[in-house]
């Protein structure tokens, strides 16, 4: 999906292309960190990248959002879009607004499709969440995102696998269920 961002680009440095590509709404940094790493960005890398660039759009969203929804709901043709794609929105957020800025918060650190800054954003409006707050929420959901999508992205069981050794740690687990499982099953025959 990211590949024709990333041809129109073109001979633009590939951190820069990053950058760009999270800050689109479509791609966000839920496609940006993946497709950095998959080009051989180093993880942190890719990762502290695709993070700035979801960040960029925060403050003129916030600030380009309400004066644009009040102009756009004066012309009739916009109106009913509007409406709808407010309802929309709205029913996406239905934790946003009962939680407040957490709830925001907690919606854009999901790292599912639609759930990123530029949806946040709008619910921020929608649900008149502060400013400040929203800032701060929006921004915070965007880091716990983009470490999910990161930790997804070189394999969180990779991770454990260098750190903890996982491969060990799961054969004596194995090994530790069948030999539970053979003394449960011993004991039911009724061994002596």
């Amino acid at each position: 999906m990211t590949d024709w961002l990333m041809d129109i680009l073109g001979g633009i440095p590939l951190s820069i292309k990053i950058i760009i590509a999270s800050c689109i709404p479509v791609t966000e940094l839920r496609a940006a960190i993946p497709v950095g790493i998959a080009m051989g960005i180093p993880p942190l890398e890719a990762y502290f990248l695709g993070v700035i660039g979801n960040i960029i759009p925060i403050i003129p969203l916030l600030l380009v959002v309400p004066p644009l929804y009040r102009f756009l709901s004066r012309i009739r043709l916009f109106q009913r879009f509007l409406g709808e794609f407010i309802e929309r929105t709205r029913a996406k957020g239905r934790q946003v607004e009962k939680y407040g800025a957490l709830g925001l918060l907690i919606f854009v650190a999901i790292p599912l499709p639609g759930t990123g800054v530029w949806t946040g954003s709008l619910l921020a409006f929608i649900m008149g969440i502060n400013f400040w707050l929203s800032l701060v929420a929006l921004s915070l959901g965007v880091i716990l995102a983009g470490f999910a999508i990161t930790l997804a992205s070189i394999g969180f069981l990779q991770i454990f696998k260098y750190i903890f050794n996982l491969e060990i740690l799961a054969a004596l687990g194995l090994f530790g269920i069948v030999c539970w499982w053979l003394v449960k099953r011993w004991k039911k025959k009724g061994a002596p």
